[in-house]
């Protein structure tokens, strides 16, 4: 069964002193989305790079695709025209190119954030202190931020916690103390159209900065800051050998890190609490519009199973009687091989008309031969969804119709 899991955590501790100075904003309208932007910046600590007035970086490869160059109608999909835009910046500590916030809609109605640091009109991550690296829209290794689900009303919500360095590399990072590279703590994310007012805690005080509509977009850049997290199991006499566990979450649908402390909404303000879960401490005055189920009866239809030549795997063929049109749902084809607890799944995530012929391929389970059954699922999401994922619940899913076939 393929496992589901969001993202990593991330952790590090901070060894060198702290430089400290009031924080710089810079607050400003974005012509094409018209968003108050937030921007940030914390002195950070040593190992920060020094920056002359006229430094210039050289060009490096772009940062690597994870699973190639998006494809429109496919998978994440690609920018809808006129919503890629940078929606909030941020000064560095130590100076240099300011960090940004990039956000834009696909054609799967996905939403998406990028953040790094800006060198001549670009989006990127700087190596070395001197090499600059391109971030494309897209979903790309090692990079701050990813594409998330949208609301029923078609907004982003999403509120994102991470280590990196000082040149915007994501720094993974689990509970342990010491693992990481980390010089920087980034807490940026998009709160929603009710948002007006975010306070948080940077450099030993609190600040409070407008945000406005219609994103409520915010970027915060200071010196790293530990990781909350609660020590579990022995205490050792050797302080490496204990277990922690983090205490705060990376990503959910409105903030729960321990930088942010309230944000003030159209309809009241929220304290934030420190936990983990998908929602966050907002959800209820965030303006998250839940998703619309879809009747389960309005979804069967005939399947069809067969080897493909060769014998390697196995041709689905069936009429989808409900369109995929976005991220919110889609056909997912289970391969049970017969007497073995082992099965796995693979989404067909492609935008498809009601009624259109789906024609797909999947593997042997194991390469394993004899009998399969083929399941095939209409997976939608309703109510409120988490920013990565899906509600897992046993049974939600719909079958569409399922099929046999034998591999000799």
């Amino acid at each position: 069964m393929r496992a589901r899991t969001g993202f990593e955590h991330f952790e590090h501790e901070l060894k060198a002193g702290v430089r400290r100075r009031r924080p710089r904003r810079l607050l400003g309208r974005g012509v094409a989305l018209r968003t108050v932007l937030i921007a940030v910046g914390i002195t950070s600590g040593a190992g920060a790079i020094a920056w002359g007035a006229n430094a210039l970086l050289s060009s490096g490869d772009p940062v690597p695709y994870v699973r190639g160059a998006p494809v429109p109608g496919i998978d994440r999909g690609v920018p809808v025209p006129g919503t890629l835009a940078v929606v909030a910046r941020a000064a560095d500590p130590a100076g240099g190119p300011q960090w940004g916030l990039r956000h834009w809609v696909t054609d799967r109605r996905y939403g998406c954030v990028q953040v790094g640091r800006l060198y001549q009109g670009k989006l990127g991550t700087i190596t070395n202190g001197k090499v600059f690296h391109e971030i494309r829209p897209g979903v790309v290794a090692s990079s701050l931020g990813g594409c998330f689900n949208l609301d029923g009303g078609g907004r982003m919500f999403a509120a994102l916690h991470a280590r990196v360095t000082t040149g915007g590399v994501d720094v993974p990072c689990y509970a342990h103390p010491k693992c990481g590279r980390a010089a920087r703590t980034i807490d940026f994310g998009l709160l929603g159209p009710r948002a007006q007012e975010l306070t948080f805690v940077a450099d030993g005080r609190r600040h409070s900065v407008p945000v406005g509509a219609p994103l409520g977009a915010y970027l915060i850049v200071q010196g790293h800051v530990p990781t909350v997290r609660t020590e579990i199991g022995f205490h050792h006499q050797n302080p490496r050998l204990n277990r922690f566990t983090i205490d705060e979450s990376n990503l959910s649908l409105t903030p729960e890190s321990a930088v942010i402390k309230s944000v003030k909404y159209a309809s009241g303000a929220c304290t934030i609490r420190v936990r983990t879960t998908n929602r966050g401490s907002c959800i209820d005055l965030a303006g998250y519009v839940p998703v619309a189920p879809i009747a389960r009866s309005a979804v069967r239809s005939p399947v069809r199973a067969f080897l493909a030549p060769g014998g390697a795997a196995i041709r689905v063929r069936f009429r989808a009687r409900q369109e995929v049109v976005d991220a919110r749902s889609v056909y997912v084809i289970e391969v049970h091989p017969a007497r073995r607890h082992g099965w796995y799944t693979q989404d067909y995530a492609h935008n498809l008309p009601a009624g259109g012929l789906v024609r797909t391929t999947v593997g042997l389970y194991n390469h394993q031969r004899g009998k399969y059954r083929i399941v095939v699922r209409f997976k939608s999401a309703s109510g409120i969804r988490p920013p990565i994922g899906w509600p897992v619940k046993p049974g939600q899913w719909p079958i569409v119709g399922t099929a046999n076939v034998i591999v000799p």
